[in-house]
């Protein structure tokens, strides 16, 4: 039913929601995104004290109607970071009643686009019977399967090991949901990889496939997972430097080892970090940055910081943001690796074209947000052309 082999995890935060609405409606079409709905972003004063509502939930619920629809299939999943929740996202992932809230929403969502997948909830109280968890996770199955022909279900295989025991009590369901023809996919999310650690990390990747296949073998497994660092200097230098999109070499080294048992499917964070750091970075400051993803495997960055005097308290800065941006963007664009990029070249590309406009100092935005935005649109339209669905 879902023919496209890439799947995004798109978490609905502000860079990911511009960064993917600028998409050209052709790339939206050969994408599955997994929408991991957060909170929103939090309302203004006047707003709370009118509504009483912190968050702005229902703009949310609006970018993934007029723009995760496009395709006609998407996956819906709630975050679990608690740092992105809100009192609605956890009332909808409440297990009680077979995590009744969560069906009843996606039925919803489900009745106005019927190429909605659900992903299953799992948020058990800490002291729950075991009886009544398996009543709800079974609940939950029997519930969405009832509605959609497509499952999904996220394991975290870091943190969570012993997640091939929610598979072993669906078992009988699954298989039975597949033959009536169902599909089931197990989606392993490994989060964060640092360059390098690919081929490593495989090996364990196989590991878990090797137990799903003994567990429960009619299932589609898909491998996520993200290498772009919460800071480039952890792994390249101030001023510029080059890494491996390493999300791409493990998917390339799992498929190998895994090619006689699954097909596993590629998905990846589209060049985000797990963890969002938003409020460190405009609470001290930041050092202009623009990213490039070229060729599919590995990204180049140019970074440079402001002038000022003086210092501590005396510190006067004499340089703007958007000064820097501009010069980055030079520096970019005048780079071999831009210049030999085949999405360089794409009249299409929203990221490109905001790279090519700082260049001549018509500076699109000076904020980290925006240019992650460009590098994510990027990052997209990169791996589209590695996965020789798009030209």
């Amino acid at each position: 039913m879902i023919n496209s082999q890439y799947f995004l995890l798109l978490k609905t935060g502000q860079a990911e929601i511009r960064g993917y609405k600028e998409l050209h409606e052709q790339h939206k079409e050969l994408i599955t995104p997994i929408v991991e709905i957060t909170r929103g972003r939090k309302n203004h004063k006047k707003t709370f004290e009118r509504t009483g509502v912190e968050y702005n939930f229902s703009a949310i619920e609006k970018f993934i109607k007029d723009h995760c629809t496009s395709g006609g299939k998407f996956f819906v999943d709630i975050t679990k970071a608690e740092s992105l929740s809100s009192l609605k996202t956890k009332e909808l992932r409440d297990h009680a009643e077979g995590y009744k809230k969560w069906v009843t929403y996606f039925s919803s969502l489900k009745h106005e686009h019927i190429n909605a997948f659900p992903i299953m909830q799992i948020n058990p109280p800490e002291d729950q019977d075991p009886e009544d968890y398996i009543s709800d996770v079974c609940g939950q199955f029997d519930s969405l399967s009832e509605i959609s022909k497509c499952i999904g279900y996220r394991a975290f295989p870091k943190i969570d090991s012993s997640f091939d025991y929610d598979l072993y009590i669906l078992k009988e369901r699954i298989e039975s949901y597949v033959a009536n023809g169902g599909i089931f996919y197990v989606i392993l999310d490994y989060d964060y990889i640092r360059p390098g650690t690919g081929d490593l990390y495989s090996l364990e990747v196989v590991k878990v496939l090797d137990v799903i296949h003994e567990l429960v073998s009619c299932v589609t497994p898909v491998l996520i997972s993200t290498s772009f660092p919460s800071s480039v200097t952890d792994i390249g230098d101030m001023g510029h430097g080059e890494f491996s999109e390493e999300e791409t070499v493990l998917h390339s080294a799992v498929s190998k080892l895994a090619h006689n048992k699954f097909n596993v499917l590629y998905g990846d964070y589209g060049s985000i970090h797990p963890i969002r750091n938003d409020d460190v970075i405009a609470a001290n400051g930041w050092r202009p940055r623009i990213d490039y993803p070229f060729g599919g495997e590995r990204i180049f960055y140019y970074r440079e910081g402001r002038q000022y005097t003086g210092k501590g308290p005396e510190k006067i800065y004499t340089t703007t943001y958007s000064h820097h941006y501009a010069m980055v963007a030079q520096s970019v664009s005048k780079d071999r690796r831009f210049l030999a990029d085949q999405n360089a070249q794409d009249e299409n590309s929203w990221g490109v074209k905001q790279i090519l406009e700082a260049a001549k100092r018509r500076v699109p935005g000076a904020s980290p947000s925006f240019w992650i935005s460009v590098r994510f649109n990027i990052h997209i339209q990169q791996q589209l052309r590695r996965l020789s669905l798009y030209p």
